[in-house]
């Protein structure tokens, strides 16, 4: 780590990305976190805390100015450290009063198939890291009501093990309801969470934010389940960005009307579930159209899928009800990634006259490569970009 020996009080940004900080960089480094609006640690390697834990991290217990101060960060974000466990990780975030963002995460990107597995208090997978991971008794320790009095923002990332090829959750669904209750209510804007297992409870405590919350993103979860989605489509009427995993017909069927209204993207795979017949399919459709369509302000519709799931996707064509969807007159992104489209000239031909702002189409639109690369062309000279499965 390289650094100056007087750290200036005035210091806007630290970043520090690929790098080694050891015993004896630490007092500078801490000094700096007394000292910077915003704090970016990404890459790095804590050497020799092994013997150490978090001692070395810990503020003093009386806040004054200067070294003796608490950590002043508005904005943390935490991603790929090694050698810092994830319990003094916490510890460290939890002595940033004043933080507004918490970015705290590393670099995951799951491949097909590849399972989330959860954490328990004492479970296996806890003793056999190296650094241990925060118990419940640990968040409700570091974690109380006026630790984060103004956080905003909340991006948090499960640990990926290269080794087993897995991702460790470390903060149980009930961990995430401590925190969210722990915030000011009507304050959060932003909820970020992949490769956890935000559930139920965290839904329930998310609720106390329902005017403040603007985005939401649950990925890799199998905690929040097609219900809990239909549930946060009725809950949050000022979110303007859903990024879910699922969300199944049967949990809109069985649901009420959809109150983010305001919704400029929506990134959702659709299960359509097994029709019986073709009216049926058709039923389904026309019903998943027309909650979409009350999203008059949308700018991003994606349904693109993981290729994984074998479940019937939502057919974009005019036979199933498209027509509904001219209410998206703002639509200039649609993604619809391995969703085995089968969609024919006339459908084309509606999207670019009833959507005007489409500007970008992704995914293929037909089975047949020459039928497919046919309606690309025409959306191609028409709209400006498409872009088709590898």
């Amino acid at each position: 780590m390289t650094t100056t020996k007087t750290i200036s009080p005035q210091l806007d940004v630290i970043n520090i990305s690929n790098t080694t900080i050891d015993l004896e960089s630490i007092p500078l480094f801490l000094a700096a976190c007394r000292a910077t609006k915003k704090l970016k640690v990404a890459a790095c390697t804590f050497q020799g805390l092994r013997n150490h834990h978090t001692n070395q991290l810990r503020a003093p217990p009386v806040y004054g100015h200067g070294n003796d101060g608490p950590y002043v960060p508005q904005i943390v974000h935490f991603k790929d450290i090694i050698g810092l466990s994830v319990l003094s990780q916490l510890e460290f975030l939890a002595r940033c009063p004043d933080v507004q963002e918490i970015r705290w995460q590393s670099t995951i990107r799951p491949k097909a198939g590849m399972k989330v597995y959860r954490w328990l208090d004492g479970g296996g997978d806890r003793k056999s890291m190296n650094h241990p991971l925060p118990t419940m008794e640990d968040f409700r320790r570091f974690i109380q009501s006026g630790t984060w009095m103004h956080l905003r923002s909340l991006v948090v990332r499960g640990i990926f093990d290269q080794y087993k090829h897995r991702i460790l959750v470390f903060i149980p669904d009930e961990g995430f309801a401590h925190i969210l209750e722990t915030i000011p209510a009507q304050q959060l804007v932003k909820l970020e969470c992949r490769g956890t297992a935000f559930g139920p409870l965290g839904l329930h405590a998310l609720k106390r934010h329902c005017e403040s919350l603007e985005k939401l993103v649950v990925k890799w979860s199998s905690n929040f389940t097609s219900a809990l989605v239909q549930e946060a489509l009725e809950s949050f009427p000022n979110v303007t960005c859903l990024r879910v995993d699922r969300l199944a017909y049967e949990d809109i069927e069985r649901g009420g009307p959809w109150v983010c209204l305001g919704l400029k993207a929506l990134l959702v795979p659709f299960d359509m579930g097994v029709a019986i017949d073709l009216e049926d399919k058709q039923r389904r459709h026309r019903l998943v159209f027309d909650r979409i369509s009350t999203l008059v302000r949308l700018v991003r519709l994606a349904i693109n899928y993981d290729g994984t799931e074998c479940s019937p996707r939502l057919q974009f064509t005019t036979s199933y009800g498209l027509g509904a969807l001219s209410t998206l007159t703002n639509l200039s992104f649609l993604d619809v990634f391995e969703s085995c489209q089968r969609l024919e000239m006339a459908d084309v031909l509606w999207m670019v006259k009833k959507w005007p702002k489409l500007r970008t189409v992704e995914g293929d639109l037909h089975p047949d490569n020459h039928e497919d690369h046919m309606l690309q062309k025409y959306l191609h000279d028409h709209i400006g970009t498409t872009e088709t499965q590898q």
